[in-house]
């Protein structure tokens, strides 16, 4: 490290301290989370920590051992406090280093510019942990030209300038702020383009196909689907060149053009897409190349649920059926294999050897998470395939299928799964009649309370679920005439999915739609029927947006809407020519789905019938 010689010869002065400076009181009585391991060693590094910063601070600069000592000190302090989860002191720790070396260059010391990058990247990552995003986006911004400062002068500044860009662009999809994500994007491509291919680090062309997954990512989420396409089928490209050397990766470059090609309603270019994806895990288990049966059988059940959302439900029920029969097989494997260690472990009392002890424990562990981790993906697997029989109208199938999913996801603990298998069991049991409402309801309800839960810890990360589950809940409690808490339910789920749709239109729009079309039918049911025709109107007019974008995604839900808003009309009786022409049109709609998929839609089609014939 250079340092000023001039400068620090005359004492530079220590910069304002930081509002809130860590201090040895903030980790008194302070909790270890579950799951940190080794809190012992890191509490105790902590306190040691934060005590010589204390000693540093209340020091003259001259004594200090380096000149950046206490940035330096506070740089170890906020990493010791991020292994600990205790990311809001963290962020203070980091906060006062990059504070000091921002002083340190405007006075004209030269500052340890690789540390004040560190220090930006830190609390840029912590901040982003926290979902302090607002307050992140600059520090991004600063740790970014930090990092092209490198350059030159570091081999690995390159991929610290991709990262900070990568990381910018993240934080301004979670601002909301679209097209400057997709602008940020566009720059980390070209950024890459232009840089030289040697030198050391990760490959520019590895960079680069990593940059264009992003770009195409954030072209979709901004509905422009033919760039998505463009950038995806590079990527695509890539990896194909590389494919026998980076099987997943090629794998999933072709999972993600299959997606883009989905959101524009390219259908079957999608289905083709995915169904190499598919073939890529197969042919690597066909031709011995690797033995990962767990790895095929993600690859059916995604490929499934990517089918279904092209409305090929017949296909996704098929892939899934094999996807869940291997990890059925993977499961009880496993869990023999495991049965069989801890038996043999369990016998063999007579090992000394502290080192051999500590190895079969750190094997026991691992080989119970590997158990632990099968079964929840046969728990999603299962749950997944329940949706594609309720499409199909295989009911009794769908709640067996959903029943086995609930069991597992209640013996492994895993309250996230436990959550969606009780709502799909719900919707199960709400279509097979009058006398399952009861437990419908009884699913739903317990599904709010367990999505609840987890969104008072992480509201970021269970807000859509909950929202999911707030939906299935009013339409329960809509059917056994529960209206009060119907509609208190339904507004929540309303607000959290318009709130979702304002930040991520394309990801959230067909679920504000359904629950916009489902918040009618409660607002019909309680008599609100102003309310009512308003709610079915605006998911009238979504859906058709929809649908005209993307006809084999959305049509169905675009039928069910003008049958919702036909229904409430006739109620009111009000504009028959409008609710005449909207159950016509929803007819129609259903007749044509019918056509593929008759065991999907034929019931659905003799409802709006019904409801035609009702209207004379």
């Amino acid at each position: 490290m250079v340092v000023n010689e001039a400068a620090w010869s005359v004492g530079v002065c220590l910069p304002s301290p930081v509002k809130d400076q860590i201090t040895p009181e903030m980790l008194r009585n302070r909790s270890v989370p579950s799951g940190v391991d080794h809190p012992d060693r890191l509490l105790r590094s902590a306190r040691s920590g934060v005590d010589q910063v204390q000693v540093l601070r209340a020091q003259p600069r001259l004594a200090w051992p380096k000149p950046d000592a206490l940035a330096r000190w506070l740089l170890e302090l906020g990493a010791d406090l991020e292994e600990l989860t205790w990311y809001d002191l963290a962020r203070l720790a980091y906060l006062e280093a990059v504070e000091f070396y921002r002083a340190e260059s405007a006075n004209g010391t030269n500052v340890c510019r690789e540390n004040f990058h560190r220090s930006l990247r830190s609390l840029r990552r912590t901040l982003v942990q926290l979902g302090r995003h607002e307050e992140a986006l600059p520090i991004a911004r600063e740790e970014h030209s930090a990092s092209l400062r490198l350059i030159g002068g570091d081999a690995y500044a390159l991929d610290d300038a991709n990262e900070a860009r990568s990381a910018l662009t993240m934080i301004l999809a979670k601002l909301g702020r679209r097209e400057e994500a997709v602008e940020s994007a566009a720059a980390a491509v070209g950024d890459i383009r232009r840089q030289p291919a040697g030198g050391k680090g990760r490959p520019r062309a590895h960079a680069l196909a990593h940059a264009l997954a992003d770009y195409a990512d954030r072209l979709t989420r901004a509905g422009r689907f033919d760039e998505a396409i463009e950038a995806a089928t590079e990527r695509v490209a890539f990896w194909r060149g590389r494919a026998k050397s980076s099987p997943v990766a090629y794998a999933e470059s072709l999972e993600s053009l299959g997606r883009a090609l989905g959101d524009a309603g390219r259908v079957k270019e999608a289905g083709a897409a995915f169904a190499r994806y598919v073939e890529v895990y197969r042919r690597q288990i066909e031709t011995g190349e690797s033995p990962l049966w767990s790895g095929l059988a993600g690859a059916l059940v995604n490929g499934a649920m990517h089918l279904a959302s092209l409305g090929s439900y017949r296909e996704a029920l098929a892939l899934s059926e094999e996807g869940v029969a291997l990890y059925r097989e993977f499961v009880a494997r496993e869990s023999e294999r495991q049965e069989r260690m801890e038996l043999s472990y369990a016998e063999d009392d007579d090992l000394q050897d502290d080192r051999e002890l500590i190895a079969r424990g750190l094997e026991v562990k691992e080989g119970r998470s590997t158990v632990r981790l099968a079964a929840r993906n046969l728990c999603a697997g299962l749950y997944n395939q329940g949706n594609y029989l309720h499409m199909l109208n295989r009911l009794d199938q769908a709640l067996a299928v959903n029943s086995e999913a609930v069991e597992i996801a209640r013996g492994q603990d895993d309250a996230p799964r436990l959550a969606l298998a009780l709502n799909n069991r719900s919707c199960v049991l709400a279509d097979l009649g009058p006398s399952r409402q009861e437990e419908a309801l009884e699913a739903a309800s317990e599904a709010v309370a367990i999505c609840a839960g987890l969104a008072v810890a992480d509201s970021a990360a269970h807000e859509r679920d909950l929202a999911l589950a707030r939906h299935t809940f009013c339409v329960a409690a809509t059917n056994l005439g529960r209206h009060e808490e119907a509609l208190a339910a339904s507004l929540q789920c309303l607000n959290t999915y318009r709130r979702l749709h304002e930040s991520d239109p394309h990801r959230f729009a067909g679920g504000l739609a359904h629950a916009l079309t489902d918040h009618g039918l409660v607002r019909s049911r309680r008599g609100d029927h102003a309310e009512a025709l308003a709610a079915t109107a605006e998911s009238v007019e979504m859906c058709r947006r929809l649908a005209g974008q993307n006809p084999a995604r959305y049509s169905g839900g675009h039928a069910n809407a003008l049958v919702m808003f036909a229904e409430v009309r006739l109620v009111t009786d009000s504009t028959p020519t409008e609710r005449q022409a909207a159950v016509e049109e929803a007819v129609e709609l259903y007749r044509s789905l019918a056509v593929t998929l008759p065991e999907g839609y034929a019931h659905r089609l003799a409802h709006a019938r019904s409801v035609a014939h009702r209207m004379g």
